[in-house]
């Protein structure tokens, strides 16, 4: 048994768990076709990081990784891992004279060495999917007693880079997206920093964790950029994640939802075909859009939010089904127990992740 707690984030709505989620819950939407410099799509920018001997993206980082370890008590001699899931890391240095500083591995050494502790580094960069496999890493790295605990921080930025790449997809919706919607026209880029700590000691938390039940992974192999179209690979991961569990089990979603045709009608499929397609879900990317190496630890942390606040929160851009399996999208907050949540993700390459998370004081 894994523990998960010490939840920070930073994102477009702004930085702090809580108020991030009260954003959410009033309805906020941080998606702005004016704060894009190089076209006319909606994104997800955060405003307050201000110029130091660090880039935004270290920045971004050093600040999430000091507000977890502040959030925890571990003895000085515990073994520590950094886990850092990016997919692009500190791309604009890519631009500098010594492009070789843009490498993933780079921005993992900028980062552990300022931090507190002494750790080993490890990066884990695999599309979409990168963030909840890093949990699912830390996670197996603990258990086979490799380390104590893992610090693990999702985290990418906007770049002219990204955005032209998807771009070039016709991948990008030009409005908000509006993930599992009838009228959903592609994704949102967005850019977000978010951190949690993952030990087998509940004692170290400041405040009580949640468990990591299960998770999964696997690889459909259908295309280089798209999902299988009958969400075989997806059903796979969480198949593997529920190993123990009914389809009743699960409380809530926090589905990938990308608001792509492809992506959203694979994951309704993949859902059906496992017996999940009456459990409300939602997606949160409509709130400030695909955040890729962040996403998947920051609507972990959403989850986890959601899970102490009893609140199912809506999909926000959702208004009228439109996926190839009826699926039951929460279109409106309501308060309700959620004792376990199924996060799912997937991403280039066919890549799919999915874990469970336990509210242990329910």
């Amino acid at each position: 048994m894994t523990y998960i707690g010490a939840e920070s984030i930073l994102t477009p709505l702004g930085a702090g768990l809580s108020h991030v989620f009260d954003s959410i819950l009033n309805g906020q939407g941080a998606l702005k076709k004016t704060d894009n410099p190089f076209g006319d799509h909606p994104v997800g920018i955060i405003t307050d990081i201000h110029r130091s001997k660090f880039s935004r993206i270290e920045q971004m980082c050093l600040l999430q990784a000091s507000k977890s370890l502040e959030q925890v008590n571990a003895n000085e001699s515990d073994r520590w891992v950094l886990i850092l899931s990016t997919t692009k890391g500190d791309i604009e240095k890519i631009k500098s004279d010594n492009p070789k500083e843009a490498a993933l591995f780079r921005l993992a050494d900028v980062v552990a060495d300022q931090l507190d502790i002494k750790c080993d580094r490890k990066v884990i960069s695999n599309a979409c999917i990168s963030g909840v496999q890093s949990v699912l890493i830390a996670s197996e790295l603990i258990q086979r007693n490799r380390y104590d605990h893992a610090l693990v921080i999702g985290a990418d930025v906007f770049s002219e880079f990204t955005y032209r790449g998807f771009a070039s997809f016709l991948a990008l919706s030009e409005t908000p997206c509006m993930p599992f919607d009838k009228m959903r026209s592609g994704l949102s880029l967005g850019e977000a920093a978010a951190s949690v700590v993952i030990s087998n000691k509940k004692e170290i938390y400041d405040k009580p964790p949640f468990i990591l039940h299960e998770g999964g992974t696997s690889n459909d192999a259908n295309h280089i950029s798209g999902p299988s179209r009958d969400g075989s690979g997806l059903a796979r991961a969480i198949r593997k994640a529920m190993q123990s569990l009914d389809p009743k089990d699960i409380d809530f979603i926090s589905a990938h939802g990308t608001g792509t045709s492809y992506n959203d009608d694979m994951e309704s499929m993949a859902f059906f075909n496992t017996g999940l397609h009456e459990v409300p879900l939602n997606s949160f990317k409509g709130y400030f859009g695909h955040t890729l190496g962040a996403a998947g630890i920051l609507e972990i942390i959403l989850s986890i939010q959601s899970m102490r606040e009893g609140m199912l929160v809506k999909s926000h851009g959702f208004r009228e089904p439109g996926t190839v399996k009826d699926i039951n999208v929460i279109e409106k907050n309501r308060s309700g127990k959620i004792k376990r949540v199924l996060k799912t993700a997937s991403g280039f390459g066919g890549t799919n992740a999915a874990l469970v998370l336990l509210n242990p004081e329910l």
